[in-house]
Formats: C-alpha cells, sequence, structure tokens
C-alpha cells in the first residue's frame, strides 16, 4: 500500500513550464527582437545612403535633401512702372507652350520640338534650351524587373517620388542615377508655373546655370517642357533663371487638339514675311512668326525667313547647319526650293571667297581662298568644271583643307593637281561650286 501511495504521489507531481510559457519573457523577446530589426534597418538605411554619397562624392545633407518651393513671383510684378529684366521678347508657340525669348537671342539649332538660342555664334556664354512634349515622358522597366513594383513609369510622377526619397533603397537608387547623369552638386528646387504645372529645377553641370523639367498634371498624359538657361562665362544665378522661366505661359491644350491646330491653314503669308525678314527692324516679327509656324506645321518653308534672319546676324555656321538638317524637306517643284538654295549659296559667299587661277601647261591649280568669317574653317571642298571653248564641260571633286583648317580672317593659297582625264588646254572658263563648308566648333 504504501508503495502505491508513493506513485500516486509521484503522478500528481507537476511538470516544470518551458521559459517560453512565460509571459514576460515573451514579451522581453518579442521586445528585443523588435529593437534588434529597427536598429538592423536603420543600420541598413544609414550604410546605403552613404554609399550614394560616398560615390556620388557630394555632401549627405544634398543627397537626402528635397526640392526647396520657389516662387515665380517678385516686386517687378507688383510694380507696373519696373522695367522687364530681360528686355523686349519675341514670342511663339511650341506644342500649345509659349515661350518669350530675348530679341538679342538668336535661333543656333531647331527641332521639331525644341530650340537652341545664343547671344553669339561661337560657342560659350550665355544659352537658352526649350523644348515641348505635348505628351508626357514614359519610362520603360525591363518587365522582368521589380523595379516597376515600386515606381511609376510617367515621369510627372516618378520624378517627385524619386527626388523627395531619402529612405526607400529603389527609391534611393535611381535618385543616385538621377545626380549622376545630370551632374548635379548641390540643392534641387520645385515651383509652380499654375496650378496644373510644377517644375522642378536642377542645376546644370558645372553650375553654369539651371535646368527645369515642367510637368502638367491636371491631364492624363500631359504635356512635358525642359528649359535650360547656363553661361559658361558668367554663370546664372537662380534669380536671373526665374525672370526668364516664369515667361514661360503653360499650354490648356490636350494633345488632340493641338494635332488639329496643325492641320489649320496659316492666317500669315510665307511671302511676306520672307520679303520683311532681311528688314532689320522686323527681326522679332520675323522670328516670332516663323518659328511659330514652323512648329505648328512641322513644315520647313517657314524656316527660310528664320535663316535669313540667322544670316543676317552672322551666324553662317548654324544656317549652313540648318540647311544640312531640313535639305531633304523641300520639295524640288515647290517655289521656296530655289529661295532655300539662295540661302545657301549667300551663306557659302559670307563665309569664303575663292579665285582659281589655272596653270595650263603644269595641269596644275592656284586656288585662293580667304575665310571671311570669325570661325575657323575645317572642311572645304568643291566641285570644279571646266568649261572648253568647244562647249564641253569636265567636272571633278576635290578637298582643300585635309591637312589643316583655314583659320578665321586667313587665306591661303593651295595648288592642286587636275586628274590625268582633265584638259586646261582649251578652257574657256573655270567653275566651282561648294559642296561641303564646316566650321570649327569653339
Amino acid at each position: 500500500m504504501a508503495g502505491a501511495k508513493r506513485r500516486d504521489n509521484s503522478q500528481q507531481k507537476p511538470k516544470p513550464k518551458s521559459i517560453f510559457q512565460n509571459k514576460t519573457v515573451r514579451i522581453t523577446i518579442i521586445v528585443v527582437s523588435l529593437i534588434l530589426f529597427i536598429v538592423i534597418v536603420v543600420f541598413t538605411i544609414k550604410a546605403y545612403q552613404k554609399y550614394f554619397v560616398d560615390t556620388l562624392k557630394i555632401s549627405r545633407e544634398v543627397f537626402l535633401s528635397t526640392p526647396q518651393l520657389i516662387s515665380l513671383e517678385n516686386n517687378n510684378q507688383l510694380n507696373k512702372n519696373a522695367v522687364d529684366p530681360i528686355g523686349p521678347c519675341y514670342t511663339f508657340t511650341i506644342n500649345g507652350y509659349t515661350f518669350a525669348i530675348p530679341e538679342s537671342f538668336t535661333p543656333v539649332k531647331i527641332d521639331y520640338n525644341s530650340a537652341e538660342f545664343r547671344k553669339r555664334s561661337k560657342l560659350g556664354g550665355i544659352y537658352i534650351f526649350l523644348r515641348a512634349e505635348p505628351k508626357t515622358k514614359t519610362i520603360y522597366f525591363n518587365s522582368k524587373g521589380i523595379y516597376k513594383w515600386f515606381l511609376p513609369r510617367e515621369m510627372r510622377y516618378f520624378m517627385p517620388l524619386v527626388l523627395n526619397s531619402t529612405i526607400h533603397p529603389i527609391r534611393l537608387m535611381f535618385k543616385a542615377q538621377l545626380f549622376a547623369s545630370e551632374g548635379i552638386s548641390s540643392l534641387i528646387f520645385k515651383a509652380y508655373w499654375d496650378k496644373n504645372h510644377i517644375g522642378y529645377i536642377f542645376p546644370t553641370p558645372g553650375k553654369e546655370g539651371y535646368f527645369a523639367r515642367i510637368f502638367r498634371m491636371d491631364k492624363n498624359n500631359g504635356g512635358t517642357v525642359e528649359f535650360i538657361l547656363s553661361n559658361s562665362i558668367e554663370p546664372v544665378p537662380l534669380t536671373d533663371w526665374v525672370d526668364y522661366a516664369k515667361k514661360i505661359k503653360m499650354s490648356m491644350l490636350d494633345a488632340d487638339s493641338i494635332s488639329n491646330l496643325s492641320q489649320e491653314s496659316s492666317i500669315y503669308s510665307l511671302d511676306d514675311l520672307i520679303e520683311q525678314a532681311s528688314d532689320d527692324t522686323q527681326q522679332r516679327k520675323t522670328l516670332s512668326i516663323g518659328l511659330s509656324e514652323f512648329f505648328r506645321t512641322k513644315n520647313a518653308e517657314w524656316l527660310i525667313p528664320v535663316a535669313i534672319v540667322m544670316q543676317n546676324r552672322g551666324f553662317f555656321p548654324e544656317v549652313l547647319d540648318l540647311i544640312e538638317d531640313y535639305k531633304t524637306e523641300f520639295d524640288e517643284e515647290s517655289k521656296y526650293y530655289s529661295k532655300w538654295n539662295e540661302i545657301i549659296d549667300k551663306a557659302v559667299a559670307d563665309s569664303v571667297a575663292i579665285e582659281i587661277d589655272p596653270l595650263i601647261n603644269l595641269k596644275e591649280m592656284n586656288i585662293y581662298c580667304k575665310n571671311l568669317t570669325d570661325f575657323d574653317i575645317e572642311k572645304l571642298k568643291l566641285n570644279i568644271s571646266v568649261i572648253s571653248k568647244f562647249g564641253n564641260v569636265q567636272s571633278f571633286n576635290i578637298s582643300l583643307l585635309s591637312q589643316s583648317s583655314l583659320l578665321s580672317r586667313d587665306e591661303k593659297k593651295l595648288i592642286i593637281k587636275c586628274p590625268a582625264d582633265i584638259s586646261l588646254s582649251n578652257a574657256a572658263e573655270i567653275k566651282y561650286r561648294v559642296t561641303n563648308l564646316e566650321f570649327a566648333r569653339r
């Protein structure tokens, strides 16, 4: 009986509890785990941020800052008698957006949705670039990548998410790529042109000025504007940039309306515009109408008066580039085709003077070339025609500057050998045509 009693007592002895069944211990473990998790996350974020800051070689404050809001308003707008700081302007419209450019600036490159302007033909100095697209830009992610899960494809939504990122690793990575590709090393700003348009303003590489991307936010697939003002000689302060940028008038049109406008007939006469283009007092009007109609219709014929103004202002390299860009856009049957060729001939004649002196007995030619411009000429090619007294024509091509450039305002005497099948003995006349003229860009 005693043995049975002892067995009953042993069966009633309670089992020891697991440490994890203790409520206090469980709470302690959860709290410690949570703290460790937070510490690891914070440490990882800090390390991630430091990696990008060290890689970009910029201050932590700049990289982790968010765009600072600035106003496009100033005291001059409140004072009706204030002098406009950028002076008289010519205005034109691209895809519904209206731009004002000081009349001292000349177009130097024109595309279907963008244009560049300078005060002088040589590279350097103050420079304006602008672009207006009727639709927003879209970013294309790899279909197998994970980025599309964290970032929108439309640039107008992508930009604020990335620029305001301080913690999210994927967004920080794209922010670092943006800083690296744009050469950003100082603070970024943002501004509202109206309630529907917000722009993000970046310093240009070398801090020569500022570059804005402006987005329309109230419409699906709204428009986008890019605007740069920089100066390689004297950097543009933000206050001066604002004086130019605030003149951009935002578009209220959608892409379909802009497309419909391009089909409408012009209210202006191209013939009249070409005629007045040579009048210095009409240059502002000529540029306003010519550029607006070109950007509206995409018809290169409207660039004829613009090219005449460029030529009259001494922008010979840019005129030749413009002609090269649009030479295939002219129908040879068009009455404006010959006018376009006249501009080419005049630009060449204003750039270089050429005289040919044949040496009949030696089957050679002395070619005298004089550079009439302030720019070095790198390439000069001629098509030379030898017309005999019997009316026969023999032609050949020659490159005159294969060894060296023709410096600005300089002249050269070049001796060339005629091809074996070209005879000078019966030459009655020698003509030439410049087939290629390229300037050095400095």
